[in-house]
């Protein structure tokens, strides 16, 4: 075979290896839409909630929330929410099969009146929203919009992200895990 049809044949390799790659990752995104959509549209959870005081190690400003929705022994979503001085930061994790799958990130302020020098705790504006999907433990595409300003961060890495969110989607499941067994006791 001469080196120009090996060459050939392995560009051919590679370009087929890089499309199954791309439509792998597309099929991958769309299934976790569709699990996403059926837990948000199912109302048959059971819900169980910590404050802060049960999770944190620290209080915040304004107070923190994480809330569990179980399908029998299945946690399939779980709502993060903590207060800050200037705003509010909220995260879900979606769950299947015991596994995340997908995390949702939102960060919003407070409106502050320059005129007034005060902030208006009715009124916020989205400044940063965050969505990470994960296939077998690792993150397979992220969407980002906007800067997170509550947290210091100077630049946004999406894979250092994802291995914390990991790591706490692991943490907060465990812990309402213990609160619901300890609930059914």
């Amino acid at each position: 075979m001469s080196n120009n049809k090996i060459i050939l044949s392995l560009l051919f390799i590679l370009c087929f290896a890089n499309l199954s790659h791309t439509q792998t990752k597309e099929q991958s995104i769309r299934d976790i839409r569709k699990k996403f959509a059926l837990i948000n549209t199912d109302s048959s959870f059971t819900k169980i909630t910590m404050d802060n005081e049960e999770f944190l190690e620290h209080s915040t400003c304004n107070g923190a929330e994480i809330s569990g929705f179980f399908k029998g022994d299945d946690l399939k979503r779980v709502e993060l929410f903590v207060g800050k001085s200037n705003g509010v930061q909220k995260t879900e994790y979606y769950y299947w099969n015991n596994k995340l799958f997908f995390v949702y990130q939102e960060e919003d302020s407070f409106y502050y009146d320059t005129n007034t020098g005060v902030l208006d705790y009715d009124s916020v504006a989205t400044h940063f929203e965050g969505r990470y999907y994960f296939a077998d433990g690792k993150l397979i595409e992220n969407k980002l919009k906007g800067e997170l300003i509550m947290d210091d961060v100077d630049k946004i890495n999406p894979n250092e992200i994802a291995e914390s969110l990991l790591k706490q989607a692991k943490e907060y499941a465990d812990l309402l895990e213990t609160k619901k067994q300890k609930g059914s006791k």
